[in-house]
């Protein structure tokens, strides 16, 4: 898909309208042990080959605990560090599925969440 844009792009061909949102979040699934962390961790390499990554080898890999907060007011600033930390890279969200805990109504994984995006 980053190949086809990247060469639609060098011949002056109009881009699919939801081509920069496709080619910026990915999501790896699967069972345990199946590889998605190796898999998303090598993504930054091919990223930057292609043009897509302005700084070589800049992986930031962070949890929910890198994230999310456990009071009002101190989701914001942590998410937002992990993100400027990745400017220019990468941002890998180890088990992202951890942010939303709809069984905790004091959570702020879903402020993290809503930053992110």
């Amino acid at each position: 898909m980053l190949l086809v844009d990247r060469a639609r792009r060098q011949l002056g061909l109009p881009q699919q309208p939801d081509a920069d949102d496709a080619k910026n979040t990915w999501s790896f699934t699967g069972n345990p042990g199946t590889g998605k962390t190796t898999v998303a961790m090598r993504m930054a390499d091919p990223l930057f080959r292609l043009g897509y990554v302005r700084r070589e080898h800049l992986l930031v890999s962070v949890t929910r605990d890198d994230l999310v907060g456990q009071y009002i007011g101190h989701t914001a600033p942590k998410t937002k560090e992990g993100w400027k930390k990745a400017m220019g890279g990468v941002l890998f969200i180890d088990e992202a599925y951890y942010l939303y805990r709809p069984d905790n109504e004091r959570d702020y994984g879903q402020e993290a969440t809503e930053i992110l995006l």
